[in-house]
């Protein structure tokens, strides 16, 4: 919050309207209160400022020059209702927006940057984002001819989970600017750009976001999310580098800390899903192993436990996203193949109709026939 990159001005309020409603919430929250959250962007702020002690009025922590890597919710929600109470919201936004790209503690910006597209940037930020914060959804889903990426905090939050909504919101906004310009602006249509609905928002924070983020911004009573269009969100980056993004997939799964007592079927499944929607790419038994955190003979035991055949959860995991993928109407088949890592179109239909008796067309124009009843 250094001065020369944000004007951060206000004099602090004697009231402390944000952190008399955090200590109203905290009771509601047991033992959620005392989950981990990533202290990522406070660090910045607090070298900033030099470390007053109001940073930690009210918190469990005593004054420092630093904070630990994770912190508990109730002391991020303590900390980050002192910074509304001294600075108010839209000079929070305007700092999350220049800052938030510095404060990822798993990845670095390089690596993001090298990420085949904007979507597969946005699904490998909302696994890290669920995992880090349980007091968060984020998910990205297909949408009107596009994809929207939906932040939603616990309704036990309350009107402090708008504003958590919106800071995150900013957040992964920050991380666009991460991509080339041009791949943002397709068109001097706003209707074809991206566009951020923020729940409850005020004005103040609607034209803060507007302004220095460049995206359209409204309000809305439904959900805090980014909308893209399709052809934005899929669009190749041209300073993508296939080895450079899977260190951040790599660095997101070892965030994550897979636990090698709860390997399953279902977490097999996951995992080729991750791989597939965020590296677009099959991953090899040995990258499996390392995401569990086994060995390769471990692995290959718990696999024979289970009665698995590493090839048949492949194909499994492959066929179930693939009907995903056909339902969302945006991909081409041969889109669709190449994601799923067949070598042609071809190849994936071969596969498809051994699995479902019948091409990937003839799917889709059923599930829309049924659809469209």
């Amino acid at each position: 919050m250094n001065s020369a990159r944000h004007d951060f001005t206000s004099p602090r309020s004697p009231s402390k309207p944000y952190r008399d409603m955090v200590s109203t919430l905290l009771p509601e929250l047991v033992e959620l209160s005392r989950s981990p959250v990533p202290s990522g962007i406070f660090n910045i702020w607090g070298q900033d400022l030099g470390w007053p002690d109001w940073i930690f009025e009210g918190t469990s922590l005593p004054p420092a020059r630093s904070l630990p890597r994770q912190i508990d919710l109730a002391d991020d929600l303590l900390i980050m209702a002192n910074f509304l109470d001294f600075f108010g919201a839209p000079a929070l936004i305007e700092a999350t927006l220049n800052d938030f790209s510095q404060s990822l503690n798993f990845v670095s910006r390089g690596q993001l940057a090298a990420a085949p597209d904007i979507l597969a940037l946005l699904r490998l930020i909302s696994e890290a984002l669920s995992v880090q914060s349980r007091h968060l959804t984020v998910i990205v889903s297909a949408q009107n001819n596009g994809f929207a990426l939906t932040i939603k905090a616990i309704s036990a939050l309350g009107p402090f989970g708008w504003i958590k909504e919106h800071l995150v919101a900013s957040a992964i906004l920050s991380l666009l600017a991460i991509f080339p310009r041009k791949l943002i602006e397709l068109s001097e249509s706003p209707v074809e750009g991206p566009v951020l609905y923020l729940r409850h928002a005020g004005q103040d924070i609607i034209q803060t976001i507007a302004r220095s983020s460049g995206i359209a911004t409204c309000q809305t009573d439904t959900s805090t999310r980014l909308f893209l269009p399709a052809r934005l969100a899929t669009r190749p980056n041209p300073r993508q580098d296939p080895e450079t993004w899977d260190l951040a997939f790599q660095a997101m799964r070892q965030m994550i800390g897979a636990n090698p007592e709860y390997f399953t079927r279902d977490s097999l499944r996951r995992q080729i899903r991750q791989s597939m929607l965020i590296r677009r790419r099959v991953p090899t038994l040995d990258e499996v192993a390392a995401g569990s955190a086994l060995s390769k003979r471990s692995i290959n035991r718990k696999l024979a436990e289970a009665g698995i055949v590493f090839r048949e959860a492949v194909t499994e995991a492959r066929m179930e996203l693939a009907t995903a993928l056909l339902a969302e109407e945006i991909k081409t088949v041969e889109q669709i193949a190449r994601a799923l890592g067949y070598s042609c179109g071809t190849s994936f239909g071969r596969a498809f109709r051994r699995k479902f008796d019948m091409t990937p067309d003839q799917w889709r124009n059923r599930q829309t026939a049924v659809f469209n009843k």
